[in-house]
């Protein structure tokens, strides 16, 4: 991906960890090009400092700052390269991410990417990275872009409503009751639901148990599988925080024409 940059990469990250991923920008600055970088500063779960992740790119000469404030979080992993070609994805730029382990725990994890050369689409993803790099509010008319907290409950509503036969969902959280009981109608017309999420993992408890229980008492039909414990499955998540307008995210191109 970065190798191939010729002007300028820029990219939202919820984490950068990933050794090789780092070099690499290191690298894209030192031949010129306009490199930006901006951080979520407080991910859920912790990890390694993102502020001293900035301070490394920083003194490599790439442009960083932390996420826009005006979101609790920022959930958005994507990047654009020479502003022609838009990464839409859910992974971060972890070795868990992007393969291999992660410490001991060997985690692998299921992670999907869209590349997108839609002239419209990048430009719309241009704006929003330039809007958030500048504290302003994003200016863009996109139909193919869900973003949260400007469309996504609407966007996502309508989606499970036009289901007619099968409807199939990965995701990593699951707790949102206007989502469930969305998928519950959906099951309860007749369209086969199924649902994937992560298995509860050590003594924390399930924190998806809440949007389980909903989903299976409104509807025989809607079937919940639980992941392998040997695999996580990040994506947009199914709950209030991140499709109301306390997170910044971004997904492309999941709405029929």
């Amino acid at each position: 991906m970065l190798s191939g940059a010729r002007i300028s990469p820029s990219g939202w990250r919820y984490i950068l960890t990933d050794r090789n991923v780092i070099r690499a920008l290191e690298e894209a600055a030192n031949q010129g090009l306009d490199v930006r970088v901006m951080l979520e500063p407080h991910p859920f779960g912790g990890g390694p400092s993102p502020s001293k992740t900035m301070d490394e790119l920083a003194a490599a000469g790439i442009k960083t700052r932390p996420t826009d404030p005006s979101f609790s979080l920022t959930h958005e992993k994507g990047m654009i390269i020479d502003g022609t070609i838009a990464y839409i994805m859910t992974a971060n730029f972890s070795r868990s991410a992007l393969g291999g382990s992660s410490g001991s725990s060997g985690y692998s994890n299921r992670e999907y990417g869209v590349i997108d050369t839609n002239p419209r689409d990048v430009q719309a993803v241009s704006a929003i990275f330039t809007a958030d790099w500048n504290r302003t509010t994003a200016q863009f008319n996109d139909p193919d872009l869900v973003v949260s907290p400007v469309n996504s409950r609407n966007d996502f509503d309508t989606l499970i409503n036009s289901a007619h036969s099968t409807l199939l969902i990965e995701a990593e959280e699951m707790n949102d009751s206007d989502i469930e009981q969305a998928l519950v109608n959906a099951a309860q017309r007749g369209v086969h639901v199924e649902v994937i999420l992560p298995a509860a993992q050590g003594s924390s408890g399930d924190s998806n148990r809440a949007g389980i229980a909903p989903i299976k008492q409104g509807s025989r039909s809607a079937a919940c599988r639980m992941s392998c414990r040997s695999e996580r499955i990040p994506s947009k998540n199914m709950t209030s925080c991140n499709l109301k307008n306390t997170t910044g995210s971004m997904e492309g191109r999941p709405l029929p024409a």
